[in-house]
């Protein structure tokens, strides 16, 4: 039996809130690089072919980037 794999994707370092348990430095999340729709596409995919089943959306805090819904949409279909 193979055993369960979780794929953490990192989606983006952004996020909205500067919460005081955070593990990471919030300075650092002033970078503005944000995946777009075509390589989350390929990320999730590749993913999925190198036996990752699960997957968890990480980064600053990934439900702000305006295209989650679609990632996760694509996620359950893989």
């Amino acid at each position: 039996m193979t055993p369960f794999r979780q794929f953490n994707f990192k989606i983006h370092e952004l996020c909205n809130e500067r919460c005081i348990f955070c593990f990471q430095d919030h300075d650092s999340r002033a970078e503005k690089k944000i995946i777009t729709k075509d390589e989350a596409v390929q990320i999730i995919y590749n993913a999925f072919k190198d036996g990752y089943r699960s997957i968890q959306f990480t980064g600053g805090e990934p439900l702000i980037h305006p295209e989650i819904l679609l990632f996760i949409r694509f996620a359950k279909k893989v």
